[in-house]
């Protein structure tokens, strides 16, 4: 069984669904693909037909996101973390090796599925991302990530980080953002809670990875709903499933 998080606001293009249809997925894999933002004027993509709507969001492309460069201050796996959150499909073993996504006290949840994606590859899941027409669509809206995020900077966290820069001292930098957690990150609708700097939350727990050390454990043992007992039940199969 193969498990990928998937939001309300995307899509699957047809070649990625054909991709997953093949059932020839490694369980040593994570799958990746680009992300790619769409621009839609009004409301009226809702009451189109499966065909349509992909066509219509094919037209309507504004902005692709692919594998991004991380600073060389970061020392981490090269991974294709950007939209990570949007598909990263993986063996439900994998998923329950890294015990998911980690728990955020914060209820923010920033960084999660990039966190859980170098969590993965330190337990040897090798990162395949898929091309050729393989992505997902997202259509843009005001609660995206990048347009609800911003940092929050002290008068001397900025002062010292801009003289560090200057002086060719982006290394100490960077640890000193990790050992004194800046710039804290402030999400719109919530502005009352700061949530950890991504050097903090996020390198920091990627530069462990990128040594191998699983010791870093990002949830409990008993995660997510494991005390509880769910029902199950089958509400569609694919065409590849019916005997």
């Amino acid at each position: 069984m193969f498990v990928t998080p998937k939001a309300l606001d995307t899509f699957y293009s047809e070649k990625l669904i054909e991709q997953i249809a093949k059932r020839d997925l490694d369980e040593q894999a994570v799958y990746r693909c680009d992300r790619w933002d769409v621009r839609l004027v009004d409301d009226a993509w809702i009451d189109l037909s499966n065909d349509a709507l992909l066509e219509e969001l094919a037209r309507n492309v504004e902005q692709k996101h692919g594998r991004l460069l991380h600073s060389v201050d970061w020392k981490m796996r090269d991974l294709h973390t950007n939209a990570c959150g949007d598909f990263m499909l993986m063996s439900a073993r994998k998923w329950a090796e890294i015990r998911g996504y980690q728990r955020d006290h914060t209820v923010l949840c920033l960084d999660a599925d990039s966190i859980a994606l170098h969590a993965a590859t330190a337990r040897g899941t090798r990162e395949v991302c898929w091309q050729n027409g393989c992505h997902i669509y997202k259509i843009q809206h005001g609660m995206t990530h990048l347009q609800r995020t911003t940092t929050v900077w002290k008068d001397w966290q900025r002062r010292l980080d801009n003289y560090l820069v200057a002086s060719k001292r982006r290394e100490l930098a960077a640890k000193l953002r990790i050992w004194f957690d800046y710039p804290r990150r402030q999400v719109r609708g919530v502005e009352e809670i700061l949530a950890p700097s991504i050097e903090r939350n996020f390198v920091a727990k990627a530069e462990r990875f990128a040594r191998n050390d699983i010791s870093l454990v990002t949830n409990e043992a008993e995660w997510g709903l494991a005390r509880e007992t769910l029902p199950e039940k089958i509400l569609a199969r694919g065409n590849w499933d019916v005997p």
